[in-house]
């Protein structure tokens, strides 16, 4: 979505776009969701950002945040968000431990966000992400497939069912983030039962930069 927005900001652009009553009902980031349209068409509208910024905001291999500071002062952070990697745990026996070793290129340095989607049949426990520096995050839960764990900057997580409705907030133990250029991560959990796969990816983003209405 906030792709979709920052081009149209870029451009300085009108869109069309539809949604269906049942995705309005059910999906559980809808307020996220229109919060986004209403602060990058406020932004737009007002010409809040710079043409610096317009024309990066065009690059469509670029991906950005905006967070809302107050009534006139806004947030823009450029993301980096990683390939997708995956742990099949197909071949392990239940409660045996699984792992998978990672390469990951970031342009930032910065703590880290996390999506994490288990595939299939079955759930994992107590998943855990390893940095090569002796940096490590655990979330004590179990994900059952078709549910998510997302990790946000601010250090909060929660489990969501396929539609991203809340199911049970976690408190993770340890702190996650990159460093700039190449990190080596490590990623564990254990098998509970079945033989889903575990899907990844990474977040991390720039300093913010400040977006003001005059």
């Amino acid at each position: 979505m906030e792709w979709a927005l920052s081009e149209a900001a870029g451009f300085d652009a009108g869109y069309a776009m539809t949604i269906s009553p049942h995705v309005l009902k059910n999906h559980g980031h809808i307020d996220m969701l229109l919060e986004a349209i209403k602060n990058w068409d406020f932004l737009r509208y007002n010409q809040a950002f710079t043409e610096e910024q317009q024309a990066r905001l065009r690059d469509p291999k670029t991906e950005w945040h905006l967070e809302k500071v107050d009534d006139t002062q806004y947030n823009l952070y450029q993301l980096n968000i990683s390939d997708r990697y995956h742990c099949n745990l197909q071949e392990l026996q239940p409660g045996q431990p699984a792992g998978s070793d990672w390469s990951i290129e970031s342009p930032y340095s910065s703590n880290c966000a996390v999506r994490l989607y288990v595939d299939g049949d079955g759930s994992i426990k107590n998943p855990k992400v390893r940095t090569a520096d002796g940096g490590m995050i655990v979330f004590p839960c179990t994900i059952e497939g078709g549910q998510y764990l997302l990790y946000e900057f601010s250090g909060e997580a929660v489990v969501t069912d396929k539609n991203y409705n809340v199911v049970k907030n976690i408190i993770p133990n340890g702190k996650l983030s990159l460093t700039e250029g190449t990190s080596n991560i490590s990623f564990y959990c254990d098998r509970n039962e079945g033989s889903p796969e575990v899907v990844l990816r990474f977040i991390t983003r720039s300093e913010p930069e400040s977006v003001r209405v005059k």
